[in-house]
């Protein structure tokens, strides 16, 4: 059987949401980054890069990063649909997850953890700043992936799963840029796929 470590609130939420919504056998893995799992031993044996997701296979490997794990998973399960079947369109969806992974997460993190990008304190301010500002640019972006359509590649796919992440994130209190993602929500809780256990919210 497959399994997910996964941490909720981080990015791990694309790749649970594409688990389920393709309809996989799978069993979660809870990495508790609070009390540092992510940096221990046992964990960097799953993961070096000691980050989350990762999606362990049944032959035993690994596979991590939500574009490979996503696009794994899609392509397991071709009957749930989450990638489209044309080469044109599986590249414009990759693309689009790229950026999310390139640019509007490293832009959050700069937000939320700015002390991983500087040794002093006293630049924690400025990147913290910069990366909001940089965050609320590709919100209004993805928003606008969205404008008059209904979901971001013409079905509902990878993307979708992936793009629910930074709603979350928006709704940060410290964030204050939700008014910048109106219009995930309502899609999302439309997916075609039966409710999915709560993976939406991952709660623990």
């Amino acid at each position: 059987m497959l399994t997910l470590y996964y941490a909720p609130g981080s990015s791990s939420m694309a790749s649970h949401i594409a688990l389920e919504e393709a309809g996989a056998r799978y069993e979660t893995h809870f990495v508790n980054e609070d009390a540092g799992e992510h940096r221990t031993e046992a964990y960097l044996r799953v993961n070096p890069r000691g980050k989350v997701p990762a999606l362990r296979l049944v032959n035993g490997s690994v596979l991590v990063e939500n574009v490979a794990i996503q696009t794994y998973v899609a392509r397991t399960h071709p009957e749930a649909g989450l990638l489209p079947a044309d080469a044109e369109g599986e590249a414009r969806a990759l693309s689009l997850m790229a950026f999310f992974a390139t640019a509007a997460h490293p832009a959050f993190s700069h937000f939320w953890a700015p002390r991983r990008f500087t040794d002093e304190p006293s630049g924690e301010d400025g990147i913290r700043a910069k990366g909001l500002a940089t965050f609320h640019g590709h919100c209004r972006e993805i928003e606008a992936l969205l404008a008059e359509r209904e979901w971001f590649v013409g079905q509902f796919s990878t993307v979708d799963c992936y793009g629910f992440v930074f709603y979350g994130w928006a709704y940060a209190p410290a964030c204050q840029c939700a008014t910048s993602l109106t219009t995930l929500p309502t899609r999302t809780a439309c997916s075609p796929a039966p409710p999915c256990n709560g993976c939406w919210a991952e709660r623990v």
